[in-house]
């Protein structure tokens, strides 16, 4: 139902007792009475909270009451209903969320058998020029071939483009304009013809230091321009990251910009962000609602269902992020080109520089980020992990720092432990262990990302390990390596 239903006394009943029914229905008897009631080939009983559907799609408006006090621009105080049951986690026989690895499982086959999953890191791999293998080079027809398959199941592809991609987009350009400038290579996207436009040559160059070009000046001069090209330039132009606008036609589009649009950016949120940390704030909360069954779902049952968020650890990026909001000190900054960039668009390019053992490279790029986003924790982890193996001391201060702005579990985990491993690396063990056992104070069954193979360390070499799952196992070769090596440094 849409926003403008009524909220009559008959649909409040109905809430009601859908959700007292639904309520009552608990694992692992369900309740056979109910008309969605299936069982399994071995007649173990399965449910998919058909129930908690309707209650966000169908009657959400009835959990809101007119006479209801509204808080922090969205939540609200619900008098007379109560708040129903959320919907279930993810259960014990289910992987964590790898966004990557359903992307790679789905990709080979048509494009109507994907799940909303592999169409939304289609799509941001499309437009972010961010490719898992050379063979899947941009294009224009595959894009096309995308949106229709989204368009099919009533999602808005341009919306999702615009809104919920700006910031993997908007990325990939700002990582050509740094090469640009780095390299000097010639512009064929028309990149460093806008930014003269507004910003001579000599404007961005720092005479005192041989030259080289100021990043974050022109960064920040381009802001305004490449926030407007990428809501208002034709959507092929978008995916060859070509600007074809003057700078004057562009400052002009931006005294008309749309409103954000939430929800493209809960979508991509959703289906392409492995952790909640890395959710904005609107997306957090809008998740919150939906597993209250207080609004509807953003695309078909099925396609949310691809995805079961634990409630309790919601709760707890929520009230991290809310501590953060009311003392004026949230990780994402505010101004424009700290907007543009966004932290995990980079991460494929990170971690093929250090597959290649190119460290020096991985560096840089967190350095650029670094520079716009100063207090993000996956920034300050990220440098710290790719410093580890040459600039440990510096390494470590990174890590402390990440941790500052981490919530308990699978990511403070995974910062802890680069933290010992760092700090052995500097000598000093009994810090090591210190740090350790935090790490290991932390659930780590949710992880999914890269860590450095200590195997392969204690042969003098740095190679990447992927961790899908527990770190546990981790922190016990860990431990070994701190008690072989004592006081040495490793």
């Amino acid at each position: 139902m849409s926003e403008g239903k009524s909220n009559s006394p008959r649909e409040r009943l109905l809430y009601r007792a859908l959700a007292d029914f639904s309520d009552a229905c608990d694992v692992p008897a369900l309740t056979p009475s109910c008309p969605f009631y299936q069982q399994m080939g071995d007649g173990t009983p399965v449910c998919g909270e058909e129930c908690k559907d309707i209650l966000g799609d169908e009657l959400s408006h009835a959990a809101t009451p007119s006479s209801s006090v509204t808080l922090a621009g969205e939540f609200a105080v619900v008098r007379g209903i109560r708040r129903p049951r959320p919907r279930r986690g993810r259960t014990g026989a289910q992987l964590p969320f790898d966004a990557r690895q359903i992307y790679l499982t789905e990709r080979d086959r048509d494009i109507s058998g994907w799940g909303m999953t592999a169409l939304i890191n289609g799509l941001r791999l499309q437009l972010g020029w961010m490719t898992l293998d050379a063979d899947e080079m941009p294009s224009i027809a595959k894009v096309e071939e995308i949106c229709g398959e989204l368009k099919k199941r009533g999602t808005d592809p341009e919306q999702v483009i615009r809104q919920g991609l700006f910031g993997h987009v908007t990325s990939a350009v700002v990582w050509h304009i740094r090469n640009t400038l780095l390299t000097g290579e010639d512009d064929d996207l028309g990149w460093m013809a806008l930014i003269r436009q507004i910003k001579p040559d000599d404007a961005y160059r720092k005479p005192d230091d041989g030259g080289q070009p100021d990043f974050d000046s022109v960064i920040h001069a381009v802001s305004p321009l490449l926030t407007a090209w990428a809501l208002y330039a034709d959507l092929e132009d978008v995916l060859e990251h070509r600007v074809r606008h003057t700078a004057k036609e562009l400052l002009q589009f931006g005294d008309d910009l749309p409103e954000r649009d939430h929800d493209a950016v809960w979508l991509v949120d959703r289906f392409t962000a492995t952790y909640l940390e890395g959710w904005s704030r609107r997306s957090l909360q809008r998740e919150w609602r939906y597993i209250h069954s207080q609004r509807a779902g953003l695309c078909a049952p099925a396609s949310m269902r691809e995805r079961a968020v634990d409630v309790n650890v919601l709760a707890q990026v929520l009230a991290e992020v809310g501590a953060e909001h009311l003392e004026g000190r949230e990780q994402q900054s505010n101004d424009e080109a700290s907007g543009l960039i966004r932290v995990e668009q980079f991460y494929p390019l990170a971690v093929d520089a250090l597959e290649r053992g190119d460290r020096s490279e991985a560096v840089s790029i967190y350095r650029m980020m670094r520079k716009v986003r100063p207090r993000d924790r996956q920034v300050n982890n990220n440098l710290g992990f790719c410093l580890l193996p040459d600039e440990p001391v510096e390494a470590a201060e990174l890590f402390e720092s990440a941790i500052q702005t981490s919530v308990p579990g699978p990511l403070m985990a995974m910062t802890y432990l680069n933290l010992a491993l760092a700090r052995l690396r500097s000598g000093d063990a009994v810090r090591a262990r210190e740090a350790l056992q935090y790490g290991r104070e932390n659930d780590s069954t949710e992880f999914t990302g890269y860590m450095w193979d200590l195997a392969k360390i204690a042969d003098g070499l740095w190679v990447l390990a992927h961790i899908h799952g527990s770190l546990d196992t981790y922190a016990e070769q860990l431990e070994d390596l701190v008690e072989a090596e004592g006081g040495r440094s490793i």
